[in-house]
């Protein structure tokens, strides 16, 4: 049976570990007391008693299902940021490593400069008089223009001007117009000039992938020096902590799915009750890496803390992969799999690790280590390939454990006016004895070394008993 100890932290007990199904016992919640299942179920025209399956982190898990699905532009990334900025919590002073690289790919300081060097450019986008200059182009008439609504102006008057191109009526001006009015559609949807509105230090991401989209109509220079989707090749992009965010697993097939018969392996255990404390939580990345616009791998990455009583190595700070998933096109299960990879996806997989090294750097932390399970058996056979270390799971530390994200799921619950949770649950893989069970010896298990010694690990007497 799979009952790994997860991580939980509730109003009475604080932090605790505890059995996965202990936890369900105490702590879970059944779906058809939210009314997201009946309380019964009809099978071969006989109506059944549904067979009681509890789950963890319903309650806040029915709570930012519903907030987020009541507008898509919401999005749970300035809340959960600004709220761990005023967490007592200084990871500089006390550990020399700075989190920030786990909130933006893109440093806020040179979006910055990019909006600062194109301000009267996207000044001039903002302003633009689209009715005068739809009726001097002769786009429109005005008793048309007159007749929509403010809000719909721009994507009318880019259809109509796209037919009148396409109707031969092209022109250097028409074109410039066509052009502004496809930049002003991004601009209008991230009026990021008013950093009120959208603060750089939070959507660094969002504005750079907005100024590379309005870079495609109108010129800004310095705009290359940003990190923003192109739709080719390989690219990278941190998860959004929108409603995308509890999909990401019925996108992946993996056992995040909200979906268990969209798994790729329905024999996994379904943990979809963790993606709650996943997006309330700050030092939680999940990077999506894409193919030519399309998803094909995500890796979930967190700072973790470990130390070696045995050696008497004092705890250090680690960036820890906890997992490495990939869509079904590009999973092959067959042994051997990861001989037979396509170029592109081993340029995936290989920039992928980069990027997770860079992000450490970006951090201040030397040593990288990852989980070796996989939903994709040539990921497992990459990972396979790593130097191994060994620690003891009892010894890796998360910082706070779940009190912070506990905190932040609560004063969003508050905030919104919603009943806080009494408690909340997380799976960390990097604890988890269950998976891969060759490379587990009691509570010690195997890790691969993306970066470090691993001398700084167990020695073979203690990691093995001899």
């Amino acid at each position: 049976m799979y009952n790994p100890n997860i991580t939980g932290y509730s109003v009475d007990e604080g932090p605790f570990l505890i059995s996965l199904e202990q936890a369900k016992m105490l702590y879970g919640r059944l779906p058809s007391s939210y009314n997201l299942l009946p309380p019964v179920k009809p099978s071969d025209g006989v109506v059944d008693e549904r067979a009681p399956n509890k789950v963890l982190n319903l309650d806040l898990g029915f709570i930012l299902k519903t907030w987020l699905a009541a507008d898509k532009r919401r999005n749970l990334k300035p809340f959960v940021i600004d709220f761990f900025s005023s967490w007592h919590r200084d990871y500089q002073r006390e550990f020399g490593i700075t989190v920030t690289p786990l909130h933006n790919l893109n440093d806020h300081n040179d979006v910055g400069n990019v909006i600062r060097a194109n301000k009267r450019t996207l000044e001039q986008l903002s302003s633009l008089d689209i009715n005068s200059a739809l009726l001097d182009h002769g786009v429109m008439k005005k008793e048309i223009l007159h007749s929509i609504a403010p809000d719909r102006i721009v994507a009318k008057a880019v259809d109509a001007i796209a037919r009148k191109i396409a109707n031969g009526s092209r022109s250097p001006h028409l074109d410039a117009l066509l052009s502004q009015l496809k930049a002003r559609q991004v601009l209008d949807r991230f009026p990021f000039i008013n950093s009120d509105l959208f603060p750089l230090k939070q959507y660094a991401d969002e504005i750079a992938n907005a100024l590379g989209e309005i870079a495609r109509f109108v010129d800004l220079p310095g705009c290359d020096a940003l990190r923003f989707a192109t739709g080719q090749g390989v690219e990278f992009a941190y998860a959004p902590r929108d409603l995308s965010y509890l999909q990401l697993g019925r996108v992946f097939g993996d056992c995040t799915s909200d979906k268990k018969h969209l798994q790729g392996n329905c024999q996994t255990e379904n943990i979809y009750w963790t993606v709650f404390s996943w997006i309330m939580d700050s030092n939680y990345q999940i990077l999506v890496a894409s193919i030519d616009g399309k998803p094909a791998i995500k890796c979930h990455i967190l700072p973790l803390f470990v130390d070696v009583l045995q050696t008497g190595r004092e705890r250090y700070p680690c960036l820890f992969v906890d997992a490495i998933e990939t869509t079904a096109p590009f999973r092959m299960e067959e042994k051997g799999a990861a001989e037979q990879l396509n170029p592109i996806f081993a340029e995936a997989f290989d920039s992928l690790i980069k990027e997770v090294q860079s992000i450490a750097d970006r951090m201040g932390i030397p040593f990288v280590y990852s989980e070796r399970f996989s939903n994709t058996a040539w990921v497992r056979e990459e990972l396979e390939k790593l130097p191994e270390i060994y620690l003891d799971t009892k010894r890796i530390v998360k910082i706070d454990e779940l009190e912070d994200v506990f905190s932040c799921a609560s004063a969003f619950c508050s905030a919104h006016g919603y009943t806080p949770p009494d408690a909340v649950f997380m799976e960390i893989q990097a604890r988890n004895t269950y998976l891969i069970s060759e490379t587990i010896i009691g509570s010690n298990k195997s890790f691969g070394v993306l970066r470090g010694d691993p001398a700084n690990g167990l020695p073979a007497k203690y990691a093995f008993g001899v």
